[in-house]
This record gives structure tokens, C-alpha cells and sequence, in this order.
């Protein structure tokens, strides 16, 4: 992958960070990025117990950050293996 690659998928990840923590306040989702896509699975389910009150629209979108954050993790591990 080349440098001008890399620089496209930062720039590409800078806004969609931006744009998830938009949909955070939008959705008065009271957890940040960090706590979402850094946390272990078993704190990420505390979350998601201990803010069992939020509405199935607010689950779908910390799960979808989740997902993404999760997914570009494993890009880079597999980009650096290669």
C-alpha cells in the first residue's frame, strides 16, 4: 500500500470519527468513541447492560460504531503482516 493510500484511509477515518461522534450527541449516547471501540468485550457489554434504557435506534448505532472501529483494527494488523 503506498503512502498516498495510507493518507487516504486517515483522512477517510478522521471523518468518519468526526461523523460517529456527531451521531453520539445526536442520539445523547452517553459514551465516547474511546469507550466504545477501545474497551474490552467484557466492558463494552458493562456498557451495554448498565445502558439498557437507550432505545434500539441508540444500540444500533454504538454496535455499528463498534464494528467499524473493531474492522480497522484489523485492517492495519492485516496490512502489517503482509
Amino acid at each position: 500500500m503506498s503512502r498516498m493510500m495510507i493518507r487516504r484511509e486517515s483522512t477517510r477515518s478522521n471523518n468518519q470519527g468526526q461523523q460517529d461522534e456527531d451521531a453520539l450527541r445526536r442520539f445523547n449516547i452517553p459514551l465516547t468513541l474511546e469507550d466504545i471501540t477501545q474497551s474490552s468485550t467484557e466492558e463494552y457489554n458493562r456498557h451495554l447492560v448498565r445502558l439498557s434504557h437507550l432505545s434500539s435506534e441508540q444500540i444500533h448505532v454504538i454496535k455499528d460504531i463498534r464494528r467499524r472501529g473493531k474492522n480497522k483494527v484489523w485492517i492495519v494488523v492485516i496490512f502489517y503482516k503482509r
